[in-house]
């Protein structure tokens, strides 16, 4: 009998099952920490081309709020004289439904721009993996608003030409003549705040999301006591940028030849896009 009770044969085995059992778990934890930081690299990439989308998306839309800009800046046109100005009975009626559409059509570009960029922005960081996407921008309204926009519309006197005839030598001939004055009319887009301030309020952050998931994963669901993969997120943040400058004039100029002048100035550079350091709470972080 004591013999017996001193036989150490088999004790092994059990130690040998917890050690197997820890390895196991151990193993499960690695892959599925493993998974985990594969689908947060994936995440960080699908949010980085989201935001850099959105970014060029609105770049594009600048680039043809200036060139619009520039047209209701020419003198021609800003003072509601149309080319065909030279034609014989021209109503003022014509040039001020000229610049009314240029106008319209500047606008509409503010409120699809934002819209459409946003829609891109999902569009990309769905084909990357990511489940959802949220927008966030404490400086800048996606749709683009004009009220928390940094440009705002100039407000002066237009004057719109009619055409009159004058006789010389007994032929007429068609002049322009000033007939109407429209005051506090709306005119080219201009800079709300400082030039630096256009750059930091487009800018645009966005949150991927990978939902939480069942199925495969997580392994080893009873043993870790874990029923599904938890939810990721990644954040990035990307702006419109022209390093010749804003593209549009400085708040309260008197004579639209400033918005021409702006832009030429400032078309050879064109708004680029590119990836920002995370703003958050005053703070900078990189992706």
């Amino acid at each position: 009998m004591i013999n017996r009770l001193k036989d150490e044969k088999g004790q092994i085995l059990p130690f040998a099952a917890l050690t197997l059992l820890a390895l196991v778990m151990f193993w499960m934890t690695v892959v599925n920490v493993g998974k985990m930081i594969r689908d947060r690299i994936m995440l960080q990439n699908a949010a980085d081309a989201a935001a850099q989308s959105a970014a060029c998306a609105k770049a594009k839309a600048l680039n043809s709020i200036g060139l619009i800009n520039a047209s209701l800046g020419m003198p021609v046109v800003a003072l509601g004289v149309p080319y065909f100005v030279w034609l014989p009975y021209c109503h003022h009626t014509v040039p001020k439904g000229f610049i009314e559409i240029l106008i319209r059509f500047q606008d509409a570009l503010y409120h699809t721009s934002g819209t459409l960029a946003l829609g891109i922005a999902r569009e990309v960081a769905r084909e990357n993996g990511a489940d959802e996407l949220i927008y966030y921008s404490p400086k800048f309204l996606m749709d683009g608003s004009l009220k928390r926009y940094t440009l705002e519309r100039n407000e002066g006197t237009i004057v719109y030409f009619d055409t009159t005839i004058v006789y010389v030598l007994g032929i007429p001939v068609p002049i322009p003549w000033p007939y109407h004055k429209y005051r506090n009319a709306k005119r080219w887009l201009e800079l709300k705040e400082d030039e630096d301030e256009i750059h930091d309020a487009l800018r645009v952050t966005v949150i991927a999301v990978k939902n939480p998931e069942r199925g495969f994963f997580p392994l080893g669901k009873g043993l870790l006591g874990i029923d599904e993969m938890p939810a990721i997120y990644a954040i990035a943040s990307a702006r419109p940028y022209n390093t010749k400058g804003p593209m549009f004039p400085s708040h309260g100029r008197r004579w639209g030849v400033s918005a021409l002048r702006e832009y030429f100035s400032a078309r050879s550079g064109g708004y680029d896009a590119h990836l920002i350091p995370v703003e958050i709470f005053g703070r900078e972080f990189q992706h």
